[in-house]
């Protein structure tokens, strides 16, 4: 009998020798076992939630629809501009990401076409995106392009509420920031241990929005005859400032790793707790479990484009700007 994709993962995981992550998925399967007493109690908490029970209700300002061949799924896409070299790569040149986009979804050409079924999702947790994040939206909709953005909106291991704090790096606006306001910063994480002040925003499991993507109908590209036309593809780029070490689990026990074709990370390192070797180790253990198992198809690299993180190009038409948003 042939093993699945997941149960593959987690048995070479078994071989791999992180004790501590044996029981992050055990607890992912709401193991009644006693957690080892070098796992923080918060932290094995986090990875119960975590578990492979999936969400059906995300409360999303958008469906996802019957139109997308390709997809990109950007989270934590900050002021969108990873969304854009998507439809608009010869404002970013050499922009790392262009030539993954290329491989995957073909042509900038033949992406803007409105039959060739590109779609793009973004979440961003931070409030001080909306207006700009908005206004790209509507932008591109009117070329007929199909983006979709999740404003004030993280994603997680469940659906919810969770708490968006500033960084304490002190990047450009953080000083700007008081407790108890709007986070008016491009740098802010779900994470405590990460900030001082919150706002309240809306979690997404992402895991159980990849399987409902992942599970949509696919529609044929009429090619011309000699063109090229790639398979259908998922791309999925991450930088949520430190849930990703309670995301991947989820994305490994729920089989939804293996369908995504390629993936980028960017790890943040944990908190100085108890924890932090165990889970700093995870980017290698990724690495591992993919390279173990050749059926799983997923291109891992643990890397983001920021390029062009200032972005100050103008929307499609031209008569518009972002210059003036946030």
């Amino acid at each position: 009998m042939q093993l699945s994709h997941s149960l593959v993962l987690l048995v070479v995981l078994g071989l791999v020798s992180i004790s501590t992550y044996k029981d992050i998925w055990l607890a992912g399967e709401r193991s009644t076992r006693t957690p080892k007493a070098e796992i923080s109690k918060n932290t094995q908490h986090r990875f119960i939630q975590s578990g492979p029970l999936l969400e059906t209700d995300f409360g999303l300002p958008f469906d996802i629809p019957s139109t997308c061949r390709y997809v990109y799924v950007d989270c934590g896409c900050n002021l969108g501009v990873n969304l854009r070299k998507v439809f608009e790569p010869h404002l970013y040149e050499k922009a790392f990401f262009l030539e993954y986009f290329d491989k995957r979804f073909g042509t900038p050409e033949q992406r803007i076409r409105p039959d060739w079924g590109m779609c793009a999702f973004g979440f961003e947790a931070n409030p001080y995106h909306e207006t700009r994040l908005n206004a790209i939206q509507e932008s591109y909709r009117r070329q007929g392009w199909q983006v979709f953005t999740a404003t004030s909106t993280a994603v997680g291991h469940s659906n919810g509420k969770t708490k968006l704090f500033r960084d304490v790096d002190e990047r450009p606006g953080d000083r700007y920031f008081k407790p108890g306001r709007l986070v008016g910063s491009t740098s802010a994480s779900t994470m405590h241990d990460h900030g001082v002040g919150y706002s309240m925003v809306k979690r997404v499991d992402l895991t159980s929005f990849l399987l409902k993507l992942q599970s949509r109908s696919i529609p044929e590209v009429n090619g011309n005859g000699t063109e090229v036309v790639p398979p259908p593809a998922i791309v999925l780029k991450m930088d949520v400032e430190g849930e990703e070490h309670f995301i991947i689990p989820k994305l490994i026990i729920s089989g939804a790793l293996c369908r995504v074709d390629t993936l980028f990370v960017e790890w943040h390192s944990w908190p100085k707790t108890e924890d932090r070797w165990h889970m700093d180790s995870l980017p290698q253990v990724l690495h591992d479990l993919l390279k173990a198992n050749p059926d799983c198809p997923t291109e891992y690299l643990d890397k983001d484009d920021e390029s062009f993180a200032k972005d100050r190009n103008k929307s499609v038409s031209g008569s518009e700007t972002f210059n003036d948003l946030p």
